[in-house]
């Protein structure tokens, strides 16, 4: 979305990481489309146009607090704003990394692991014969 309303890599406006983890996992955590990032929005309100958007904002709402909205769309060069900001909410946590998932995330990925591994395995030894079938009378 951040590439969509700048025309520039997500990376670029630090709304992408390499680090493991997502910057808005958490939409209405910490975070967003910093305020000086140049909007398609922007240009436009420049230029004499009215702007507006409708939808998912999903790119950042607050700064320091639940309520400041800091990154809300209307302070990224748009008039008028109808839509969800967020939709998932956690409490802004100041200075730690907003996917509070990543436990999670990561316990997942390695239990679906065993358990390909696993489904794999018994189809292996199913089809190679190794365990006898027990005959039915």
């Amino acid at each position: 979305r951040s590439s969509d309303l700048t025309g520039r890599y997500a990376v670029r406006s630090g709304m992408d990481s390499d680090s493991g983890f997502r910057i808005l996992y958490w939409l209405g955590g910490s975070g967003g489309l910093p305020r000086n990032e140049t909007t398609f929005a922007k240009i436009l309100q420049k230029q004499g146009y009215t702007t507006g958007i409708i939808g998912k904002w999903h790119v950042g709402v607050n700064c320091e607090s639940r309520n400041d909205h800091c990154h809300h769309p209307l302070n990224h060069g748009f008039d008028y704003y109808y839509g969800m900001p967020f939709s998932l909410l956690n409490d802004c946590q100041i200075n730690t990394p907003p996917e509070l998932a990543l436990v999670y995330r990561r316990s997942l990925a390695l239990y679906t692991q065993i358990i390909f591994l696993a489904d794999l395995t018994l189809t292996i030894v199913k089809l190679t014969g190794l365990i006898p079938r027990s005959e039915e009378h």
